[in-house]
């Protein structure tokens, strides 16, 4: 399948994500995994883009195009999942023009709805994985990763993100309100829009799919 996930942060959209991709073998696209990579790696790619994401501003598309043009072409006959892109309509535009090249189309775009308050409360107790080859995410109420903060995976330190302060968060939800929720008119024109509102994951999962399974037999021209 060939999906975009779009939301606020603390949506759930990784989650959901890696349970889609279990579905059908797609290849996950997470554009801020691979952005925490570079900075990790401190490539010059990275360097570029951390004082954007420390601040909850969005990475300048200059920087997101390249990299997420790479991927598709690289998994185009598998199928992805997109989480992190597009996140603004200039974005889906030159989504679009990638895909035109590739000859390829959209299934659907799920935007995933959810409230302020549990988006507030799942990003405070969300850690993630301190190794850059890992990157598993937990959540210390629902997910807890092993006890010490290790990661279930790899055993390495379990930690917040550093874009993941009380005011890098509410600068985060500021920025989605006013550039990327936008972006849900621009696929609703398109007949491409499913709004989930499902808090749980094997729910909005199972809503995806049989959004997926109808467009596929009544493809919106």
């Amino acid at each position: 399948m060939r999906v975009v996930l779009s939301g606020p942060p603390g949506a759930g959209k990784g989650t959901v994500a890696r349970a889609l991709v279990a579905q059908d073998g797609s290849v996950p696209i997470s554009t801020g995994n691979l952005l925490r990579t570079a900075v990790a790696e401190g490539s010059p790619l990275g360097r570029s883009a951390e004082g954007y994401m420390l601040r909850g501003d969005l990475v300048p598309d200059s920087i997101i195009r390249g990299l997420v043009e790479r991927q598709l072409r690289e998994c185009a006959d598998r199928g992805f999942i997109l989480d992190g892109f597009p996140r603004t309509i200039p974005q889906a535009v030159s989504l679009e023009f990638i895909m035109l090249q590739l000859e390829l189309s959209l299934d659907l775009v799920a935007n995933l709805a959810v409230p302020i308050d549990v988006l507030l409360e799942r990003l405070a107790n969300r850690r993630t994985c301190s190794n850059v080859l890992c990157q598993e995410i937990y959540n210390l109420k629902s997910d807890p990763p092993e006890a010490g903060n290790t990661c279930r995976r790899c055993g390495q330190p379990v930690e917040p993100r550093p874009d993941e302060t009380e005011h890098a968060i509410h600068a985060q939800l500021k920025v989605y309100r006013e550039q990327s929720a936008p972006m849900a008119g621009h696929y609703q024109r398109k007949g491409l829009l499913l709004v989930v509102r499902e808090a749980d994951t094997k729910a909005a999962v199972a809503q995806i799919l049989g959004a997926v399974a109808a467009r596929r037999r009544c493809p919106v021209e």
